[in-house]
């Protein structure tokens, strides 16, 4: 698929706006959450580009930019849901709040998600929070501070989480990398 002309332009008709909404987008979540919002810039890219490679060609050479919304790319979801878990790290979640997040019910986003991730969402949710938590733990951070941080209710059911997740305590996992 050819987007741009001989000159490379794109002529684009967006009559509701659509491409630069999501632009703007793009750029309040880079402007306000610097680094930690590149999963999220990443989600809000690749539907700019869903966008565009779904454009019809019109007779007079333009790109017209549907008003229905385009079909969901894989990449384009997983990619989605990622940025949502990762923005909620730090907070319990449940399926239902990625599922509304990502317009599809909670049946959808489970099926789509582990067909193309080869894991539930929560399953990935819980994996980045324990990567965090070895992160924290490796730079100095208390145990009861990561559990504050990755909104456990106390530091045992961090701990019992971390064991669960790591085979070895949070302490333990210290002891052997420092």
């Amino acid at each position: 698929l050819k987007i741009v002309d001989k000159n490379h332009f794109a002529q684009i008709v967006d009559p509701q706006h659509r491409i630069i909404s999501l632009v703007n987008q793009c750029a309040d979540i880079c402007e306000r959450r610097k680094e930690d919002g590149y999963y999220a810039a990443q989600g809000v890219l690749h539907r700019i580009v869903d966008l565009l490679v779904s454009s019809k060609l019109n007779e007079d050479g333009t790109r017209r930019v549907s008003s229905a919304k385009p079909r969901q790319r894989k990449e384009s979801f997983s990619l989605q849901v990622k940025a949502y878990l990762q923005e909620h790290m730090h907070e319990l979640i449940r399926l239902e709040d990625i599922a509304q997040h990502c317009h599809v019910s909670v049946s959808t986003l489970s099926h789509r998600y582990r067909e193309i991730c080869g894991e539930s969402p929560m399953h990935t949710h819980n994996n980045m929070r324990m990567d965090h938590a070895q992160q924290l733990l490796l730079l100095g951070e208390s145990v009861s501070n990561i559990a504050d941080q990755l909104g456990y209710s106390d530091v045992y059911h961090f701990s019992k989480a971390f064991k669960k997740h790591e085979g070895v305590s949070p302490t333990a996992f210290l002891k052997k990398y420092s």
